[in-house]
C-alpha cells in the first residue's frame, strides 16, 4: 500500500527526532536517491564550512544511496531509502543511510576493496576509507550503513561552532514537530 506522495509505507514512523537529526526520505529511484543525497549535504552545508569534508561526505552518500537503488529492492517496485543526519557541534557528524529491502546477501559484512578488473564493488570499500567510523547494521527489517565523519571546531560555520542549539526540522509526515527546550 503507498503512502501519499508515493512513500511506501512500510517504514516505521519515527515520533521524534534528538535534537540536530534530520530524516530525508524518498523512493529508492536513481532521480530521487541523487536529489535525497544532494538534499543532505546541503543541509550539512548550512552547518560545515569545509569544502572537502563536505565532498568527501557527498562521495559517501552517492555510493550508499546507489548501493541502495541497485541492490535493496530487486524483486519489488522500489522502497524507502532513508537518510538521518546527526550533528554533533564541534565533534562530528553521522549519515546512516538505510533500506527496508533485501539486505546484504553474506553477514556480517565483510569491507574491502574489489580487484582492480571488476566493473564494481568498490562503494562500502569507499564509504569505509571515507568514515572516521563505519559499520553495517540490521534489524527490524531494516538495513543501512552508518558512518561518522570527524568534524574539527574550525571546520564548522561560525554559528553552528560550540553549539549544541536545538535546531527545528519537519517530520516525516511534513508537519513541523515540536521545539525541543
Amino acid at each position: 500500500m503507498n503512502a501519499p506522495h508515493g512513500i511506501r509505507d512500510d517504514a516505521p514512523p519515527r515520533d521524534t527526532l534528538p535534537p540536530n537529526t534530520y530524516l530525508l526520505r524518498c523512493l529508492a529511484l536513481p532521480g530521487l536517491s541523487r536529489r535525497l543525497g544532494k538534499a543532505a549535504v546541503a543541509l550539512l552545508a548550512e552547518a560545515i564550512a569545509d569544502a572537502d569534508l563536505l565532498y568527501n561526505i557527498d562521495l559517501a552518500l552517492t555510493e550508499a544511496c546507489a548501493n541502495v537503488v541497485r541492490h535493496a529492492y530487486p524483486h519489488a517496485g522500489p522502497g524507502n531509502l532513508e537518510i538521518v543526519l546527526t550533528l554533533a557541534p564541534d565533534s562530528h557528524v553521522e549519515v546512516e543511510v538505510a533500506d527496508w529491502g533485501v539486505g546484504f546477501s553474506t553477514w556480517p559484512v565483510v569491507v574491502e576493496n574489489a580487484h582492480p578488473e571488476a566493473e564494481g564493488g568498490r562503494g562500502l570499500f569507499i564509504m569505509s576509507r571515507l568514515a572516521s567510523h563505519f559499520e553495517c547494521r540490521k534489524g527490524h527489517h531494516r538495513n543501512s550503513v552508518f558512518m561518522r565523519m570527524q568534524v574539527a571546531p574550525e571546520q564548522w560555520h561560525r554559528q553552528w561552532a560550540h553549539s549544541n542549539a536545538a535546531t527545528s526540522f519537519t517530520t516525516p509526515d511534513q508537519t513541523p514537530a515540536p521545539e525541543t527546550p
